[in-house]
C-alpha cells in the first residue's frame, strides 16, 4: 500500500496487477509513502479513510499465467518448492487445476499470492476505483480527473518480466479451472470469459 497525504490518494495493490509500477507512481508523482509491513496489505489506517483510494485489476487469464511463471519460472527457488510440494507438479495445467480445486485459504504466508482478486481486496472497506493494467494510463488518469488531481504522462513499468500468455499455456480445462477460481473477478472487474 502506498499513500499520498499531499493528494490525499491510497493505493492499494493486488499481486501480479502492475503492484511495483503503481508503487512507483505514487512515489514519483504523487509523494507516495509505504504504508504497512507487507506490500499487499488491504487493510487501510483510519486515518486515511477520507483518501481517494484506487487498485490495479488485471484480466484473470493473464494474472494466472504471470502467477504461474512468478512461483514456478522465476528462480524464486522458496516460491518453487512451497507451490510444487502442494500442488505434486510444476505444469501451467496442473497449476490451473489446483488452484480451481483447492482453498488457498490454507496456505499460510503464500495464500495471498494465490488468492482471485475480489477475494485480496475484500478486507478493504474503503470504495476502491478500479484500474485495468491492460489500459493502465487511461482508466488512471480518468480516476485523476475525477478527483482534480493531474494527470500523468506516462507510465513507468516496474518488473515487466516476459512470459507465456494465458493463450499460449492453456487449454480447455485450464480455461474452465480458472473461470471456477476467478468466476468473481471477471464479474466485478469487466472481463469476458473465454
Amino acid at each position: 500500500m502506498r499513500v499520498s497525504n499531499t493528494h490525499k490518494l491510497v493505493f492499494v495493490s493486488v499481486p501480479k496487477t502492475g503492484s511495483h509500477t503503481g508503487f512507483k507512481i505514487m512515489e514519483d508523482n504523487f509523494n507516495g509513502f509505504k504504508v504497512g509491513s507487507h506490500y499487499h496489505n488491504v487493510i487501510v489506517p483510519s486515518q486515511y479513510k477520507d483518501y481517494r483510494a484506487f487498485t490495479f485489476v488485471r484480466n484473470p487469464y493473464d494474472r494466472v499465467a504471470a502467477l504461474w511463471n512468478t512461483i514456478f519460472c522465476t528462480g524464486d527457488s522458496e516460491n518453487h518448492r512451497k507451490f510444487y510440494g502442494w500442488i505434486g507438479a510444476k505444469d501451467f495445467k496442473s497449476f490451473c487445476l489446483w488452484l480451481a480445486t483447492h482453498p488457498y485459504e490454507k496456505l499460510n504466508w503464500r495464500k495471498v499470492l494465490v488468492k482471485p482478486q475480489h477475494v485480496h481486496l475484500k478486507p478493504c472497506c474503503m470504495k476502491l476505483y478500479h484500474v485495468h493494467t491492460e489500459n493502465m494510463l487511461e482508466d488512471f488518469n480518468k480516476f485523476l480527473i475525477l478527483n482534480n488531481i493531474p494527470i500523468i504522462d506516462s507510465v513507468p513499468w516496474e518488473l515487466k518480466r516476459p512470459h507465456k500468455t494465458f493463450k499460449e499455456l492453456a487449454d480447455l480445462e485450464c480455461t474452465a479451472a480458472i473461470n471456477k477460481w476467478a468466476g468473481k473477478d471477471f464479474e466485478i472487474f469487466g472481463y469476458e470469459k473465454e
